[in-house]
Order: C-alpha cells, then sequence, then structure tokens
C-alpha cells in the first residue's frame, strides 16, 4: 500500500506531537559561543505539542567557571535572573516549578531571598502565610525587602534592614491595621492582613491587600486610541526614566525653605513641576487618569511626610502599584516594593 505525501506528513506529525508530549521540557542542543573560551550560553527551550511551533524560547542557561570549579546560571525570557545550578540538569527546577507548595516556595525564596540560609527559609515558611499558601510571582525588591505575590491574590513582603527602619516599617503597617480596623483607612492605602517578625530571625514580614506594579500594569492595559507614545507602552521605559527625574526634582523643590508643605504647594514652582510632568508622562503613553492618580498619590505623600532639608519622595515607578478594585475604581499608590 502506498501513501501520499499528504499522508506521509500526517503521520509524521502525529508521531512528533507524541514525542513532544513526552519530552514537555528539554535543552536545545546549539551552543553559542561568547567571551572567553570558557563561557558559553545553552538556550532553554520549550516544546510546544499543540502546535506546530517545536521549540519556543523560555530561557537562557549561561555556563561560567569559578574558582569552584564549572556553574550555570538560569535567565527567564525577558533576562531575569533565576538561580544557579552545578549541572545543566539542575537548571530543570528553574523552568519546571515543584508541584508541592513547600518545594515551591523553598525554591522562589532560594531565588529571592539570597541571605536566607536553609534553616532561616524553613522557618519563614513555618512562621508566615506561606505555612498555607504559595508564591505565584516575584513582585519587586527593594534594599531591604522582597514582596511576593501569593495564590491567594494577597502580597507578601518579606523585608530586612536597620534597626531604624524595622521600627518605621512595623509601625506604618502597624497604622495601616489599626485605622483599617477602626473604620479611618483610607482608599489608597493596601489592607494590612498581618505582619510581624518571623520567629526569632532578623526578618520580618507583611501580609497586605494585592497590588500590582506599575510596570505589570502597563503591561496589562490598554491605552484608548490616539493616546501619544501609543507604540512605547508595552514597557513604558522613557516613562519609567522621566519618572527618576522628576522625583529628584520634587525631592530638591522639597529641600528648599519652606515653613510648611502648603506654601511649597502654593508656590509657582511646584504648580510649573506638576504641570511639566503631567505633559511628559502622557506623552509617554500615560492616560490622563493613570496621570492624575498617580500626581493624587505624589500629593498625598507630601502631605504626610512634610517638607525640609533632607526630604526624598521616593516616588519612581518602581516604587508605585495599583490596587485593583472589583467596580473598576483602580487606586494608584506609592508602594516600597
Amino acid at each position: 500500500m502506498r501513501i501520499t505525501k499528504r499522508q506521509l506528513k500526517l503521520v509524521i506529525k502525529e508521531e512528533l506531537t507524541k514525542l513532544l508530549k513526552e519530552n514537555d521540557i528539554t535543552f536545545k542542543p546549539e551552543k553559542e559561543a561568547w567571551g572567553p573560551q570558557f563561557w558559553g550560553v545553552y538556550k532553554w527551550a520549550q516544546f510546544r505539542p499543540e502546535s506546530a511551533e517545536v521549540l519556543k524560547k523560555i530561557g537562557e542557561a549561561w555556563q561560567s567557571e569559578r574558582g569552584d570549579g564549572i556553574y550555570y546560571a538560569a535567565f527567564n525570557a525577558d533576562g531575569g535572573r533565576l538561580g544557579d545550578a552545578k549541572t545543566l540538569e539542575g537548571l530543570k527546577k528553574f523552568y519546571v516549578p515543584p508541584e508541592d507548595s513547600k518545594e515551591r516556595n523553598t525554591l522562589e525564596l532560594e531565588r529571592h531571598m539570597r541571605g536566607m540560609t536553609n534553616e532561616e527559609i524553613r522557618i519563614t515558611i513555618a512562621n508566615t502565610p506561606l505555612k498555607d499558601n504559595s508564591i505565584v510571582r516575584k513582585l519587586g525588591e527593594g534594599a531591604f525587602g522582597t514582596a511576593f505575590l501569593l495564590d491567594n491574590d494577597h502580597v507578601l513582603k518579606i523585608f530586612k534592614g536597620g534597626v531604624e527602619g524595622v521600627k518605621r516599617d512595623i509601625n506604618y503597617y502597624k497604622k495601616l491595621q489599626t485605622s483599617q480596623t477602626s473604620g479611618a483607612g483610607k482608599s489608597n492605602e493596601p489592607a494590612i492582613y498581618d505582619y510581624g517578625q518571623i520567629g526569632d530571625l532578623p526578618f520580618y514580614y507583611a501580609e497586605m491587600s494585592k497590588v500590582i506594579p506599575l510596570k505589570d500594569w502597563f503591561k496589562m492595559t490598554e491605552p484608548p486610541s490616539g493616546v501619544k507614545g501609543y507604540s512605547s507602552r508595552r514597557d513604558m521605559a522613557p516613562a519609567h526614566y522621566n519618572s527618576i527625574k522628576f522625583t529628584r526634582e520634587l525631592s530638591k523643590l522639597a529641600q528648599g525653605v519652606w515653613p510648611d508643605v502648603a506654601a511649597m504647594k502654593a508656590s509657582r514652582w511646584y504648580k510649573t513641576l506638576l504641570k511639566k510632568y503631567r505633559g511628559i508622562f502622557q506623552n509617554d503613553g500615560m492616560t490622563e487618569k493613570e496621570v492624575d492618580g498617580y500626581l493624587k498619590s505624589v500629593e498625598q505623600l507630601i502631605d504626610e511626610e512634610g517638607v525640609g532639608k533632607n526630604k526624598y519622595y521616593d516616588v519612581h515607578f518602581k516604587n508605585v502599584g495599583v490596587m485593583p478594585r472589583s467596580d473598576g475604581s483602580d487606586e494608584i499608590i506609592i508602594f516600597d516594593f
């Protein structure tokens, strides 16, 4: 019995599909030379049985050599570092999340809380919401803390810092929780569910309502047609860069000789600064509503922090998030991820 070329292709496709289903994730064999002789790049690829496309890049594995021998570093497709391993096979755990919740949480803390020992990770999981919930992904990190999104849609922030920094943060969460339980909470503040020290470790945590980092919000939403800068909406790099400039100029203005906040806000310098950056942010691709929400949060922060010689308002976009609401009245807030 003879078969046509078309039938042969169908048979091959069916067999290939079976093969791909059995090997869902594998390394692409090609190696690209890079830099000195002991460096190399290994492409990590994912088979896609449900489509005609065989390989889809989901990251890279970089090989290097240190004093203790060769090691490999895993990166996702966006270039974010996932972690290290001593073997190529050892990198697999970074791309295939373990099904067990405890194992997933351990892996995420190993990736992102590099100052934690294995014992500290165990204690952290046992004494925080991680005991009952899984980490979905990292939301952001600052000098002393890292924020994670949990599978219950809450945000868990784990932080460590100097004595004054910890006291300030704990007092902040205590103040928010107290005002919320008394009915005096503000709309631009995340709900605080729990906070405190993790056992007797030099680490602390706070569990709060969901806050979406602004960079993720930009990717999730699209502005109305006709908004200037639409083509740069996906990453909003220009807007982020300009938010750093705005942070510096605003803080410098606040460090001037002002009797109080009201005097600074009434000045032509302040009004000119806000008008200038309102136009810049809209030109960078932000909607008018987003700019209004951002500047409203900035002004509320200024009211709380006051003015003075050493004031610095850390309001660049990496410290800005959106609290989604079921009624659509999403709130932009200043949030230290």
